[in-house]
């Protein structure tokens, strides 16, 4: 995914400039992803990627981050957590007792 210096969004197969984008988290927890090259020219403003109601890509340039056309939920990652073996977690062996006569 890319976007132009018109704001669109386009699919880019070779990763370009043009493809970065700023993860942030918002206020409410809600991800937003800026541009990292194109920013409105007087304000400095960074250009958000957006979906309007109607699931349908918003120009950047139009795109405020406190409207809900660019906040997206994250999704979380199933990570498998493993504990390093340490010598608590090794089960203790008891010696063996001598057979009883």
């Amino acid at each position: 995914m890319a976007m132009n210096a018109e704001g669109l969004l386009y699919s880019s197969q070779h990763f370009t400039a043009e493809c970065r984008f700023k993860e942030c988290v918002f206020e409410n927890y809600y991800v937003l992803y800026a541009s990292a090259l194109y920013r409105q020219r007087r304000s400095g403003r960074a250009w958000y990627l957006g979906l309007d109601k109607e699931g349908r890509v918003m120009k950047g340039n139009r795109v405020k981050k406190t409207k809900a056309a660019a906040h997206f939920v994250p999704k979380l990652l199933e990570v498998a957590m493993y504990r390093e073996p340490s010598l608590h977690s090794v089960p203790e062996t008891s010696p063996s007792s001598p057979p009883a006569l």
